[in-house]
């Protein structure tokens, strides 16, 4: 038996507002502002984004969310600051809300549109009924005035037993030897359960 599954569990696309554009969670996935940022204007990907001034240490944007049914996880985001002065960022993960792990190490972001790639989750946040996910500024330096913005805010992951497919009636006759150019036709029975893409 083989069970598998990709899917998004939520995106944050800020097209329409701050609710999820995307979600597959079970509950609804919340966003929220950390510290007493500044609301600004700019844009990444589409419409909508958000932006923020007078940043200080530990200001930043949190994303909560349950991913039960889910392992493998994986967060990503496209991100643009408008100086690099604004100095250094971090990510990190929680199940409390104050126990947290670094996903992405200190960076600086740069001055144009950026995807940030996959962060992988540690296997720790498979599977919870409270994942806590946060960006946000970790030193003080740099001009606080400078705007930060993020869009298009996912994290998706493997679906846990979502998808089987079991073989039925034994083959007869076995072992074969089929290659490109030699041997005949195999056809294995099998039932299946759930959606699959691909071949």
């Amino acid at each position: 038996v083989l069970g598998w599954g990709q899917t998004t569990i939520f995106q944050f696309d800020f097209e329409g507002g701050t609710t999820p554009s995307v979600d597959n969670a079970v509950g609804t996935p919340a966003y929220s502002v950390i510290g007493t940022l500044t609301s600004a204007t700019g844009t990444c990907n589409g419409a909508g984004s958000v932006t923020h001034s007078a940043w200080n240490t530990n200001d930043g944007y949190r994303f909560t969310v349950n991913t039960t049914g889910y392992n493998t996880l994986n967060f990503s985001y496209v991100e643009r600051a408008s100086n690099t002065a604004i100095s250094t960022f971090l990510v990190r993960a929680s199940t409390d809300g104050s126990t947290w792990t670094t996903i992405r190490s200190s960076y600086t972001p740069g001055t144009s549109c950026t995807a940030s790639g996959l962060i992988a989750l540690p296997v720790a946040f498979d599977n919870q009924s409270n994942v806590f996910i946060k960006i946000f500024k970790n030193v003080n330096a740099g001009n606080s005035g400078n705007n930060f913005r993020i869009d298009d805010v996912t994290l998706t992951g493997n679906v846990l037993s979502s998808n089987t497919i079991t073989t039925t009636t034994p083959i007869v006759g076995s072992p074969f030897c089929v290659t490109a150019s030699a041997g005949v036709s195999v056809s294995v029975p099998f039932t299946s359960s759930g959606t699959f893409t691909g071949n």
